[in-house]
């Protein structure tokens, strides 16, 4: 193991401590070192509800080589799942056949996951920490923002749904030489008002904040319809 929580920049957020147990911090992501990208290992890590990527030049990635992993069922010391929504979304991205990364491009490399295996994660995951499949909607305009459902909330990539909406985002990067990478993004409404979203954070390459505040700062009325037995979800904004 080369890597578990920590700050590193190269990391992007990704291995941040969520929670502690036993007095300690701990991440669902891990890193090993590029000798463990081995068949059997690999196959042995699945079969213990961990989602291994494999980061080498020929599975799209730039960088150190290495296998990355998101562990799929650790709770905190007080039984409740905290993953945080980067590791969240590789676990989601693993099931779907894709690489975690910001492109999401499908997986390729030296090894790629079967669809059974793929399939035993995301049952894994549903156990869980499920979570709702969400759309955005103005009328009859459904807004592309990434916006998904957790812990009782809708949260979303600002920066679309303030486009969407007319405003815009900026993002001013960490200072070099910083531990912890932690920029600093603003939103602004249509007419160039910022908006001070309570909720918003940063969150590796992304803004993200929850759906509600951000449609009620430009002075939507926000409501949600839970769809196919808890398996979706659509967020409608109205003036």
């Amino acid at each position: 193991m080369t890597q578990g929580w920590g700050y590193a920049r190269a990391s992007a957020g990704y291995h941040e401590p969520e929670g502690s147990f036993g007095g300690k911090p701990f991440s669902s992501c891990f890193d090993l070192s590029i000798a463990a990208a081995q068949r059997e290992t690999l196959n042995r890590l699945v079969q213990a509800a961990v989602c291994p990527f494999v980061r080498t030049e020929a599975s799209g990635w730039r960088g150190s080589e290495h296998v990355h992993c998101v562990t799929v069922g650790l709770r905190d010391g007080r039984g409740k799942v905290t993953i945080l929504p980067g590791p969240r979304s590789q676990v989601k991205d693993f099931i779907a056949g894709r690489n975690g990364l910001v492109g999401h491009a499908p997986l390729r490399g030296p090894w790629v996951p079967s669809l059974e295996q793929r399939q035993k994660i995301r049952q894994h995951y549903e156990a869980w920490a499920p979570d709702l499949a969400t759309g955005v909607w103005r009328g009859e305009e459904r807004i592309p923002c990434y916006a998904w459902y957790e812990f009782g909330k809708v949260r979303c990539d600002v920066r679309r749904l303030c486009e969407a909406l007319g405003g815009y985002c900026t993002w001013d990067p960490p200072s070099p030489g910083l531990l912890r990478a932690s920029g600093v993004a603003r939103a602004f409404d249509e007419y160039g008002s910022e908006l001070h979203l309570a909720s918003g954070r940063l969150e590796g390459d992304y803004y993200r904040a929850e759906v509600r505040e951000i449609g009620e700062k430009f002075g939507y009325e926000v409501s949600f319809t839970a769809l196919d037995h808890g398996t979706a979800c659509r967020v409608d904004l109205r003036k």
